[in-house]
């Protein structure tokens, strides 16, 4: 919230009471204030209901720098505020022109696959695969995953990618296994469960990578489609185990195959006594569990050896190999 000569902030999602409860009560004591709201949603009913309640501008996070001083300076010159009816034109306008940046990029989507190797015995143990577009716009996932999201398309970009998995699943050689991400969404989608899906031919050798942690723990559903999904041949993953409470609490809520240890605990551990002792106690409980643990993010022979030392047997990194066209072995030659 932005204040014309000062600023002070708060946000949406306070946690005793709202932060549209506070855009109001400035409005009622302070009309002179403008108000400039961050958020992190693009519909354009909650952009009309936040101007309602007397905000002067709204932004979409992420914040576009140049956009926030354009909208500041009209603060400080006194410019009005758009009418409701040129804000929803305005929105609806940008959002018709996300949908179409969306689906073109959903007919160029690809996928990469990283190599996740048995260090023991020098091979690869299985293969993830990593979402790619070829629009310059998405050279980063996550900038397609969020688009897709605000204009609804999120089922039909991961159908998009399990199919181009799928197909390049004709041609994954004998012994590896196939880890596929999957997003919160995903679990509510009929076609994942059938016979139909890109996927199904291969379940036997597909790792379900579950992402989005937060959106999944807590959920009632989760643990019945997972079961569903083991009944069909998936195996299940947790990722990025010890990044945080939610995934630690699935870990312990699902019992997983396999979980992916977050590469913060891996960078650097061969100069770090703590984060030696934090991977040696998890890779014990995965090893009462029986849940294999692979370790993410190595980069160095350093990191490698002192894994080694703790036990680590399956990992993940550049060191072994880049994400690449399949199906790249490491070993070979």
């Amino acid at each position: 919230m932005a204040r014309v000569r000062r600023s002070s902030w708060t946000d949406l999602g306070l946690a005793d009471g709202s932060g549209m409860d506070v855009i109001r009560a400035t409005r009622h004591h302070f009309p002179g204030v403008r108000i400039v709201v961050a958020t992190g949603t693009s519909k354009v009913a909650n952009a009309v209901a936040i101007f309602e309640a007397g905000a002067y501008r709204v932004l979409t996070k992420p914040i576009d720098l140049a956009k926030l001083r354009e909208t500041l300076i009209l603060a400080l010159e006194g410019a009005p505020a758009p009418s409701v009816s040129a804000i929803m034109n305005s929105e609806d306008a940008r959002l018709n022109e996300l949908d179409r940046r969306v689906t073109s990029a959903l007919g160029q989507i690809y996928c990469l696959f990283q190599p996740i190797v048995d260090v023991r015995h020098r091979r690869v143990f299985a293969y993830e695969a990593l979402l790619r577009c070829q629009d310059v716009a998405y050279r980063s996932p996550l900038a397609l995953l969020s688009d897709a999201a605000r204009v609804d398309k999120s089922r039909e970009l991961s159908r998009g990618v399990r199919a181009a998995i799928g197909e390049a699943a004709k041609n994954l050689p004998d012994g590896p296994l196939l880890f596929v991400n999957l997003q919160a969404d995903d679990l509510t989608d009929p076609l994942l469960f059938s016979a139909d899906d890109p996927l199904a031919p291969y379940a036997h050798r597909v790792v379900l990578e579950l992402t989005e942690q937060a959106r999944l723990n807590g959920r009632a559903d989760v643990k019945s489609a997972i079961a569903d999904l083991r009944a069909r041949g998936y195996r299940v993953a947790i990722d990025d185990l010890g990044a945080g409470y939610s995934s630690l609490a699935l870990f312990v809520e699902l019992a997983p195959d396999f979980v992916k240890v977050d590469m913060s605990l891996v960078r650097g551990i061969d100069g770090d006594e703590v984060r030696q002792q934090i991977v040696a106690a998890m890779l014990q409980v995965c090893s009462r569990k029986r849940t294999l643990a692979i370790l993410e993010g190595v980069e160095t022979q350093a990191e490698d050896d002192a894994l080694q030392d703790l036990g680590a047997r399956w990992m993940q990194g550049y060191l072994f190999a880049r994400p690449s066209p399949p199906f790249v072995n490491p070993f070979a030659g």
